[in-house]
């Protein structure tokens, strides 16, 4: 998992990036400087551009919390994967997500194979394979939830991560984008800079705590079955 928490930090950095550069561009004397004029080298910035710029905080702060999720769903798949385990070690819901991979492959086979492979199952060397199907545009703390319980993944997330709602605020906010249900500068003029800012704390916050309750399941195991 350090590999995801890396990406998940590096597109935090970038994010603060443009965050710094927007709170400057967004100061009531803001002035855009431009060298290569030779008239009005400074510029007071549009408003309309200043919202949409607002906006597009919500494509960014999403692009995080799909990205990060993603990943960790992946690797969680190619690690249990990985160690090579049958059916009677890992635990039920890994159990669960596998029977339903496999169930539409039991569609195309004889009967008498589907009974074999029934039969021969708690020796079935897993194989998970991961598709994405199920995420894009649909991440929140409520879908996060979701895969908690599916995958048996710890669900405790500290108060300072706040309760989630702000995941559905940009879920919300970057749907309406893209499929132009509120123009740019419609939605940046719904929030204060304040407001992103807060968005964008409690929702990262939120993401590594997801993240870290990941990668504990994965160091400690919770995915296998308790040994005798």
């Amino acid at each position: 998992m350090n590999a995801v928490i890396q990406e998940f930090e590096k597109r935090v950095d970038e994010i603060d990036v443009y965050f710094k550069h927007l709170e400057a561009f967004l100061e009531d004397d803001a002035q855009v400087y431009f060298p290569n004029k030779q008239t009005h080298k400074y510029k007071t910035p549009d408003p309309t551009l200043q919202k949409v710029l607002k906006a597009n905080c919500f494509l960014l702060i999403y692009n995080l919390v799909e990205s990060s999720v993603r990943l960790a769903i992946t690797h969680v798949h190619d690690h249990v994967s990985n160690e090579r385990l049958t059916y009677r070690e890992v635990i039920d819901e890994i159990r669960l997500i596998w029977i339903k991979e496999e169930h539409n492959k039991f569609r195309d086979m004889a009967n008498s194979i589907i009974v074999e492979t029934l039969r021969n199952l708690e020796n079935e060397v897993f194989n998970l394979e991961y598709t994405s199907s199920g995420i894009s545009g649909n991440i929140d703390s409520r879908k996060i939830n979701e895969f908690c319980d599916l995958y048996g993944f710890p669900k405790r997330v500290h108060h300072t991560a706040g309760d989630g709602s702000q995941l559905h605020i940009v879920k919300q906010q970057r749907n309406s984008l893209a499929h132009g249900n509120i123009s740019f500068s419609e939605c940046g003029r719904s929030y204060t800079f304040e407001q992103l800012i807060d968005i964008k704390v409690y929702v990262s916050r939120y993401v590594k705590q997801f993240l870290n309750n990941v990668s504990r399941y994965l160091r400690d195991q919770q995915y296998r079955t308790a040994r005798n």
